[in-house]
């Protein structure tokens, strides 16, 4: 470390960086250091820091310049596969406040605190999000999260009402801005028995405003089997995160078997996941496999996460898994699973393309609800469809109204499709059909248990198929009644 230039290096703590010897030991002890002095940290350019599978964490609290330094996180023999490589951690501690209940759309929360501040809180005697489907379960606590000014304004909406909240947490959200930039990683992948035991050998952050650029991540040595992974890239319960200029890599996908006996499901293994965070942008972030190959999984899943904002980004898909409030995706290409939704508030997808078989998915196994808005602006699609399909949905939902998911589900009360360009001039079918809404019960009936419910309005303008299909708003008008006049334009 100089006066001058204010950083250290993990070679002065030891690291060799020759990919062979372990420099985890070196990279936690200079993390340490450099968060006591408040100290950059640098990575040598021509060095590859080998991370074994030593139960070692290096925390983040300042700056960090990886440049094209290398790094090769070896999960073969790991002594604890949920042990975060680099954790990326807030200036403060949590506490909890003094908040008894809660109204959805509150606008303030009252209890003593400085500054901004995150907020969590759960009624654990509620369950939401109780899935349907292979993945079946019992659902999980109702949660928001928030953030309120030291006035107690709310920032990022309540979704629930909460008559009791069993549990809450806060913590400062005026940690001080870090930039970690550049640093090419690979992850020489497990072998483990595929099931759900998630690895989390990566890089988590919890800690608000943090910008990570230019950040590269392959994975080497995926096998006939492996574990899945819970992200490389993982943010969680932090606001104001910027992933910008960063290269990632699709898992493959391995099958288990699911919760009904004898099916088998696949697996989930994102390469960026966010969990419980405000304001998490994606600028220019592109996956290294081919968007369109099936054999690989999603880039990037959330859940509970707000205020979302994509831009300029290539990947296989957008997945908010247990809901996003408020989003929006302008600019991009999304592969073969397109933009799977469900949530809160008003979510816009703007001059995006889509190389898959619909648009948006409205999920089936959480009941394929949105309550609020989705606008699809100026955007193209190019079906990948069997040629023997003579129908086809622009808008995915499925609800048999059979099954209680802890909430009221239906399609969105308000949706905008202002400028669609359908690019099918490589499909040969002179049959198809273009359905605007989807046939999302096949054995409709209106005296359902859990009835689903359909949009107040649409509003479509510039749709258009390159071929010239025939483009008709729904496949079965019963199950669109208050739609009955609705043509697309």
């Amino acid at each position: 470390m100089t006066a001058e230039k204010r950083y250290v290096t993990y070679e002065k703590f030891g690291a060799i960086g020759d990919g062979v010897t372990d420099d985890m030991p070196a990279i936690v002890a200079c993390h340490a250091y450099a968060n006591e002095h408040g100290l950059d940290v640098v990575g040598r350019e021509d060095a590859n820091y080998y991370i074994g599978g030593k139960d070692l964490t290096a925390v983040i609290k300042t700056n960090v310049r990886w440049g094209g330094a290398h790094f090769t996180v070896d999960d073969r023999n790991v002594e604890r596969i949920t042990q975060s490589c680099f954790y990326v951690a807030p200036d403060g501690e949590r506490f909890t406040p003094d908040i008894v209940s809660l109204r959805r759309g509150q606008e303030r929360v009252d209890f003593p605190h400085e500054g901004n501040v995150y907020v969590r809180v759960y009624n654990q005697n509620r369950p939401v999000y109780i899935r349907k489907g292979l993945n079946k379960n019992n659902g999980t606590p109702a949660s928001d999260c928030f953030a309120i000014d030291a006035e107690g304004n709310v920032t990022g909406s309540i979704n629930w009402d909460y008559e009791t909240v069993t549990d809450a947490y806060a913590i400062s959200a005026d940690d001080t801005p870090i930039v970690i930039e550049g640093g090419i990683f690979t992850t020489i992948a497990n072998a483990q028995p595929s099931f759900y035991n998630y690895h989390s050998r990566n890089i988590s952050v919890t800690r608000s405003h943090v910008t990570v650029r230019g950040l590269t991540h392959y994975i080497a040595g995926e096998g006939e089997q492996g574990a899945p992974y819970s992200g490389f890239l993982t943010v969680s319960e932090a606001m104001d995160v910027t992933l910008e200029d960063c290269l990632m890599t699709a898992h493959k996908t391995y099958w288990t078997e699911s919760k009904i006996p004898g099916k088998q499901v696949p697996m989930g293994s994102y390469d960026i996941s966010a969990t419980a965070v405000i304001g998490l942008r994606l600028i220019r972030v592109r996956q290294t496999t081919d968007i369109s190959d099936k054999r690989y999984w999603g880039l990037m899943g959330s859940n509970f996460s707000k205020n979302f904002y994509m831009e300029d980004c290539v990947m296989s898909r957008f997945d908010a898994h247990m809901g996003v409030t408020n989003g929006q995706i302008k600019h991009c290409r999304l592969g073969h699973m397109g933009t799977n939704l469900i949530g809160f508030g008003e979510f816009l997808i703007e001059g995006t393309t889509f190389v898959c078989s619909r648009t948006v998915t409205l999920r089936p196994d959480y009941g394929s609800f949105f309550h609020g808005k989705v606008t699809l602006k100026d955007c193209v699609w190019i079906p990948t469809l069997d040629e023997s399909r003579v129908g086809a949905e622009i808008l995915k939902a499925q609800n048999e109204g059979d099954h209680d998911f802890g909430y009221e589900c239906g399609m969105p009360d308000t949706i905008v499709i202002d400028g669609l360009l359908i690019d099918d001039s490589h499909l040969t079918n002179p049959e198809l059909v273009y359905y605007l809404l989807p046939d999302y019960d096949a054995e409709f009936a209106p005296d359902k248990p859990y009835p689903y419910g359909t949009p107040k309005q649409v509003i479509t303008k510039g749709i258009r198929s390159l071929a010239g299909r025939k483009i008709l708003p729904f496949r079965k008008p019963e199950q669109y009644p208050a739609l009955s006049g609705l043509t697309v334009g």
